[in-house]
Formats: C-alpha cells, sequence, structure tokens
C-alpha cells in the first residue's frame, strides 16, 4: 500500500459510501491520502469526512452529486480544480445495481448513465488531468456490472490504458466479482460461497490497488472468479464455434 502513495497527495472516490467505496477509502486514509469523496447523501459524506479527519489526520472535501445528473463532470471538476489529485477510484454508483434490468427501455437507459456514461466522462477528464500532470498518477475504474455495461467498461479501461502508458498514468479496470455486502442476496451468497467465489471487500480493494500499481489494463479479483471466468470464455468459443463451423 505504501506504493500507492507514489499518486498522492490526493484521491477522489465516487461512490464513497457504498460498502466499497469504504474500504477504498478506509485504505488510502490510513496510507495518509487527503481524500474528496463523491456520493449522494450530504449528511452521510459529512460523517465520514469527519471520521477520517479525527482518525487519520488526513484532509478531506465532500460533493454530495448524482452520477446521472447533467452537472456531474463539472461539479467534481469546479470542486477539485485547486488539489493536486493523483488517484481517481472510479465506483460505479450503489444505485445502479438495484435498477430493474427487465430489458426495459427506461431502466436500461439508467443503468448505461450510472455504469458507462458517468465513467467515460469522468474517466477521460481525469485521464487527460493526471497526463498534464507529469507525475505517476492512476485511475482504477470498478466494473461492478457484469452483464450490461461489463463489455463498456472494459474497454473503456483498455483503450485508456494503451493511450496514457506512456504518460505515467496507470489505467486498471478492477471486476469485483460477488463480493461478501449486503448488496447481494443471501441466495448468491449461500450459492457463491459454496463455490468459494464470494471474496471479502477487503481482498478486492487489495487486488484492485495491486493490479493498478502493475498497471494491468484490467483484473478479476479472486483467482476461481478469473478461473470461471476462462472457462465461460472458452464454453463459449466452443458452442459458436460448432454453431457457425464457417466462422
Amino acid at each position: 500500500m505504501d506504493k500507492l502513495f507514489t499518486f498522492g497527495p490526493w484521491a477522489l472516490i465516487t461512490d464513497a459510501l457504498s460498502d466499497i467505496g469504504k474500504v477504498f477509502a478506509s485504505r488510502l486514509a490510513s496510507s495518509g491520502f487527503n481524500l474528496v469523496l463523491v456520493a449522494q447523501n450530504p449528511l452521510a459524506l459529512n460523517t465520514l469526512s469527519k471520521h477520517y479527519q479525527e482518525t487519520c489526520g488526513i484532509k478531506t472535501r465532500i460533493l454530495a452529486v448524482a452520477p446521472d445528473g447533467h452537472n456531474y463532470l463539472e461539479a467534481i471538476e469546479q470542486k477539485t480544480a485547486d488539489l493536486d489529485i493523483g488517484l481517481l477510484v472510479s465506483n460505479a454508483d450503489s444505485a445502479a445495481t438495484q435498477i430493474d434490468r427487465n430489458n426495459k427501455p427506461g431502466a436500461l437507459k439508467s443503468l448505461l448513465k450510472f455504469n458507462v456514461i458517468a465513467q467515460v466522462k469522468l474517466t477521460h477528464a481525469f485521464a487527460n488531468r493526471f497526463g498534464q500532470r507529469k507525475q505517476p498518477s492512476g485511475i482504477l475504474i470498478l466494473n461492478s456490472d457484469t452483464t450490461t455495461s461489463e463489455p463498456l467498461v472494459m474497454r473503456l479501461g483498455e483503450s485508456l490504458n494503451d493511450q496514457f502508458k506512456h504518460q505515467a498514468v496507470n489505467v486498471s479496470v478492477l471486476t469485483p466479482g460477488v463480493t461478501d455486502t449486503p448488496g447481494i442476496t443471501s441466495k448468491e451468497t449461500h450459492f457463491n460461497k459454496a463455490r468459494g467465489m464470494v471474496m471479502s471487500t477487503e481482498d478486492v480493494v487489495d487486488e484492485g490497488f495491486k493490479a493498478l500499481l502493475k498497471n494491468k489494463p484490467s483484473h478479476i479479483a479472486g483467482w476461481r472468479n478469473r478461473l470461471w471466468a476462462a472457462i465461460s470464455s472458452a464454453l463459449f468459443f466452443v458452442t459458436n464455434a460448432r454453431s457457425c463451423p464457417g466462422i
């Protein structure tokens, strides 16, 4: 974790009130980072901010704004213009995981706003900002949705990683997999724990930071999750090859 501070002295975390967002903040505050905490609840943000000020002796700023708002990026840029931010943790808003995905146009549109559009705007803006900083910087993008937006977010991270790798800007996409938080149902928890695929939030965060320090374009947390992803990909390829032998 000490090596992360080469990206310091300030870090910005979106959806900082989610379970994983709080762990990111705690890890960074304990390492001496000053924090910009972004979420939608101003009272909860203020409480969390004071906690890190008192327990870790760091500086903090808070910003209550919704990721699907028209002024989301502008509000963040204005709030942080005078800060030497070197690390962005772009965490898709946890409210998006509660959206009904039954192929309803409105629901899918909201999901894309939360998980893709907001992340694209924010990460592109900070990648360019970090490129001009001319100091080691990092962007960790959380790919929390593993269905609708996964390919788009993955492609975003890979593109930025390739574009900025020669400008001292590390960019990684972290796919957490099934994480032991209140956001997953007891049925999901029981099934995945039986397969040993549920990870603690702390372990997911630590793997994400390690991947970022290595500048890996993408990383799936947990070796069992990575194995399952590889098997699923191979089965998909074989099935499609048999269905379309001429391809």
